[in-house]
């Protein structure tokens, strides 16, 4: 087989990708924290034992081998981040690189380029990068692409399967990024009906043997730790799933999960549709239609894997990803029609700029919270430790309240993954204290005369007031 030289305008095109990547997620670079990084920060031996039960295999070796090393956690989740830039960028390159030719003008180049750009770093996609496993995280995405161009254009199957089982085994909820980019390139190859029949029941295959793979992958896992795995979950098929499944694929167009831009999904579609319909590209438009179920479902269907009645932005990210799909297909199927490229280079800018929008400001306002958080921190350990000073007693401790109107954010922000504050969250508010106070704290469960005290308070910020000691117990209300 022939292989692929590396030219130096293939050179200057990643370099274009690294630095509009940088560009884009430049706030989610630095050090930041969401609730989960603080069970991470405090209970890092044991989370590699988390990490295992959910079958995440590699973000387990990645965290032991810090811990191994010596790399402080800061470090390490820095570390994390530019490797999912590095990741995602080349992921870009891999999607625009197999969808473009000598044949498209500099105007579909261009469209290309941003479409493949935003079907990596879409909306949804932002939540791949709140995490301290970002980084494991985002080469998953990368193998999920490309597995899906081992699939689709070179037929490779057995390959495309290897690489995509070892995708799922750095996070499983990116199987819709291998869907929608097997799917992408079948879209830009061949509009014939029995080739695209083909290809489809060529994903469909390979995903169901790689759920039975993963399946059986966290089983063992479990059991190597002597751990009852909680992943590996069959909801079953009935009535009530099935209708749950649609009602959520239905409304998903609709959701923002508080990060990305109101309506932009189903408003691209709808424009999608309106110019194949223009053009009276009828085919095409059944084509398009196909394709946004299998994408939309390829996020929904999980549910009846995972025994839960919901899904993330992270697990939804093909959902994001239909705004670059749609200008690409677009691009492809209306180019021999100037006007259209003009009309579509103009949907292109817009995409692109809700989505940079989409990305600063939700980094910033991350960064934002981030410091608000730390400040309130500090603010409370300064107490606990004046209180230990004059008492001599310990707290190990805590009871968490509630205020009149309490907000799980700072500043009133629109509650998503990098703003709600970790004392709101059941999995990490005691991570959070221990790790500032640098000792083991327990939780405490709340007692009637507190809650009563707290409950037609309204504070919109700290206040000592919030604070009170019984011995080596605290009862803190948030606000």
């Amino acid at each position: 087989m022939k292989k692929a030289v590396i030219t130096k305008k293939d050179m200057y095109l990643f370099i274009i990708i690294f630095l509009l990547g940088t560009i884009t997620t430049i706030f989610f670079l630095p050090f930041h924290t969401v609730p989960d990084t603080y069970n991470v920060l405090w209970r890092q031996q044991d989370y590699c034992t988390t990490f295992l039960q959910d079958g995440r295999i590699f973000s387990a070796l990645f965290l032991w081998l810090g811990e191994i090393i010596k790399i402080p956690i800061n470090v390490l989740d820095v570390t994390s981040n530019i490797i999912a830039l590095t990741a995602n960028c080349i992921s870009v390159y891999i999607i625009y690189k197999n969808i473009e030719n000598d044949d498209n003008d500099k105007f579909e180049k261009i469209i290309l380029f941003v479409g493949a750009f935003i079907v990596v770093f879409n909306q949804f996609s932002m939540e791949h990068l709140a995490y301290f496993e970002t980084g494991i995280m985002c080469i998953g995405k990368m193998l999920c692409v490309i597995s899906a161009q081992k699939l689709i254009v070179q037929n490779r199957k057995i390959k495309s399967l290897m690489i995509l089982t070892i995708a799922m085994f750095c996070y499983q909820g990116i199987l819709n990024v291998f869907v929608i980019t097997a799917i992408i390139f079948i879209a830009t190859r061949t509009e014939k009906f029995k080739e695209i029949i083909k290809d489809i029941l060529k994903i469909v295959l390979i995903c169901i043997c790689v759920f039975i793979f993963v399946f059986i992958e966290i089983k063992i896992c479990n059991w190597v730790i002597g751990s009852q795995d909680k992943r590996a979950v069959i909801n079953s098929m009935n009535k009530e799933n099935l209708k749950m499944i649609f009602e959520i694929s239905i409304s998903i167009l609709y959701l923002t999960f508080n990060i990305g831009v109101p309506n932009l999904i189903i408003l691209t579609i709808t424009t999608t549709l309106i110019i194949l319909l223009i053009n009276k590209r009828y085919y095409p438009i059944l084509q398009y239609l196909l394709y946004i179920i299998i994408i939309v479902g390829s996020c929904t269907i999980l549910i009846l894997f995972t025994g839960r009645g919901a899904i993330s932005a992270r697990t939804a990210s093909a959902i994001g990803g239909i705004a670059g799909f749609s200008i690409i297909i677009l691009a492809k199927m209306t180019k021999e029609n100037k006007v259209n490229l003009i009309a579509i280079f103009l949907l292109t800018i817009i995409l692109f700029t809700a989505n940079e929008y989409a990305y600063l400001r939700n980094g910033w306002i991350l960064l934002k919270s981030n410091r608000m958080e730390k400040q309130y921190a500090n603010a409370i350990i300064k107490q606990i430790k004046k209180y230990e000073n004059e008492t001599g007693n310990s707290i190990k401790k805590i009871a968490i309240y509630k205020d009149k109107s309490s907000s799980k954010t700072f500043n009133n922000y629109k509650n998503n993954t990098f703003t709600i504050q970790s004392v709101y969250t059941t999995y990490a508010k005691m991570d959070f204290f221990r790790y500032y106070l640098n000792r083991n704290v327990e939780i405490k469960e709340s007692e009637e005369k507190y809650i009563q005290y707290f409950k037609d308070r309204d504070w919109n910020e700290f206040d000592i007031e919030q604070m009170k000691f019984d011995g080596e117990t605290l009862h803190i209300c948030t606000f």
